[in-house]
């Protein structure tokens, strides 16, 4: 009888979990480990540098807490007349900032936690943001690199603060629970992208913790490309699991196959960019069919309602796309959305929504 209790009881979960645990405790030991017992090869102006490499002359900073206002990190710094290229960087917990510009030859940022940003602009140069990187950071936006590739596991655990994010084109992986405990994170957009993005793995492609976006109140979702995620046992790795608060769900032009194990259950409006309909793995729900609008690429009509599964929405409309696009000059004043209806605070090259004194226009910046 204890036998069948005990096996009962530690399920392939429980274990799994409990692994989970001891595995980032041992991580957050030897992180502890390495920061006390790492100290500055050189300092100016409080920043606290440690040479990568003597043959490329390059190093990473560390940013001092004593910080303020609005700071901007230089390329290169001079130490006993020998020149390094700043290509890391991370900064002391507690740093609160308006503004920080870090310069375009960095790579890599690897731990911002606790710090209060107002606002954050990746440089484009930067590819991979380390795991726990922003870990209980404080910031309201955060724009990142167009050049990302990774983003690491818990890598913006617990910033409450986050209420929306725009996960560039260029990224080919993010680590699981990525997003853990964001709980005001209410827009997410992945740009399109021929690309497949691999949600859930780390750089050892292996997975564990769950989905990137687990148990968060999104309400927008965008989706721009296809997924390759794995489901776990009991289906906790999906990348949108327990996100039961989603309203409106677009798919991009690029998306050829959708999984509806998303938590797309809610959703009021799905819009649907691509010309030839997407594959889905199993049908919507019966109240998604029957009171959700399905919006379409005009001429297609005919297609989506012949296609498995996309042919049971009651309410299927088709839309003619963007049209009378102007040409854009930057002005003050002026709040800025894209064509999917998400607030966008660094415009760059493209088409968007320009709201003034209480008109919108499209344009094309």
């Amino acid at each position: 009888m204890m036998r069948e209790f005990f096996s009962n009881f530690v399920s392939k979960e429980f274990l799994i979990y409990n692994f989970i645990i001891v595995k980032h405790l041992f991580l957050l030991i030897a992180l502890f480990t390495t920061l006390i017992s790492s100290a500055a090869d050189f300092v100016i102006d409080d920043n606290s540098y440690n040479v990568i490499s003597l043959d490329d002359m390059t190093c990473s900073v560390t940013i001092s807490a004593k910080k303020t206002g609005i700071l901007t990190i230089p390329e290169k710094v001079t130490y006993k007349d020998h020149q390094f290229t700043v290509i890391m960087a991370k900064a002391e917990a507690g740093l609160t900032l308006t503004e920080l510009h870090l310069p375009e030859t960095i790579e890599s940022i690897y731990s911002f936690n606790g710090c209060n940003i107002e606002h954050f602009i990746l440089p484009n140069s930067v590819q991979t943001i380390g795991s726990y990187c922003f870990r209980n950071a404080r910031f309201n936006e955060i724009t990142l690199s167009s050049s990302l590739k990774y983003i690491g596991e818990y890598a913006f655990l617990w910033c409450e603060n986050l209420k929306s994010i725009n996960i560039p084109g260029s990224v080919t992986s993010i680590g699981n629970s990525a997003f853990e405990y964001c709980n005001n994170l209410s827009s997410v957009k992945f740009e399109d992208s021929e690309e497949i993005l691999r949600l859930g793995y780390d750089l050892n492609n292996t997975y564990e913790g769950y989905g990137v976006f687990h148990n968060l109140p999104i309400e927008n979702l965008y989706i721009g490309r296809n997924f390759s995620y794995y489901y776990g046992w009991s289906g906790y790795l999906k990348p949108f699991v327990d996100c039961n608060k989603i309203k409106n769900i677009s798919f991009g032009k690029h998306v050829t196959n959708i999984d509806y194990n998303h938590g797309y259950s809610t959703a009021e409006t799905i819009t649907c960019y691509a010309i030839i309909p997407p594959k889905l793995t199993s049908g919507f729900s019966n109240s998604v069919y029957m009171d959700s609008k399905l919006y379409i690429p005009t001429g297609t009509l005919e297609s989506y309602k012949n296609a498995q599964y996309w042919s049971n929405f009651w309410d299927t409309q088709e839309f003619a796309g963007i049209n009378n696009v102007l040409i854009d000059f930057p002005s003050e004043n002026e709040i800025y959305y894209d064509v999917n209806g998400h607030r966008v605070l660094d415009p760059r090259r493209g088409i968007y929504i320009k709201v003034t004194n209480g008109k919108a226009i499209k344009i094309y910046r």
